[in-house]
């Protein structure tokens, strides 16, 4: 049965259509136990026998519809089975996918936050140098000055002043 496809049977009568065809029958075996009063044992033997037969035959068929409707509802419910096993592994494979995403952008937002960091310190190390640098600048623009004001006897004796001084000592 799970190998097979599934069978795709119809059913042949509705409800109101076998309610239909028992009314019939009841209607027609009145009229027969009628006809099998009025005649005579042999012949009652044979009409009954009759309808004997003909009941066989009609719980032969209720039979076979039966297990023709069963073999319709148990593969109605396999496949029912089959599909919410297939929904299942879908949802699975669809929240597998999304937690994946979920992941991946994690990862990328570390490392973008990391990036940030590394370009903030070398921001902040590139600000401290300029800044070094400014003051650096402002003493050599001061040592300049006091050069350029410095006397001519100073710089015959080689008397410096005390801002270059300082700048030869820490250098």
């Amino acid at each position: 049965m799970k190998d097979k496809p599934p069978i795709k049977k119809e059913f042949t009568t509705t409800s109101d259509q076998r309610h239909k065809h028992h009314t019939e029958n009841l209607k027609q075996e009145d009229e027969n136990l009628k006809i099998i009063k009025s005649r005579d044992d042999n012949s009652r033997v044979e009409e009954l026998e009759k309808l004997l037969n003909t009941r066989e035959s009609e719980i032969k068929t209720l039979k076979e519809r039966l297990n023709n409707d069963k073999e319709i509802i148990h593969d109605v419910i396999s496949e029912k089975k089959l599909l919410n096993k297939k929904i299942q592994d879908f949802e699975l494979k669809e929240i597998d996918a999304k937690l994946n995403d979920f992941q991946k952008l994690q990862q990328k937002h570390h490392k973008t936050k990391h990036r940030l960091q590394v370009t903030k310190n070398l921001l902040d190390e590139a600000n401290k140098k300029i800044d070094e640098s400014h003051h650096k600048i402002d003493e050599l623009n001061i040592i300049i000055e006091d050069l350029k004001n410095m006397g001519i006897i100073n710089h015959v004796i080689r008397r410096f002043p005390d801002s270059y001084k300082e700048y030869e000592k820490n250098k």
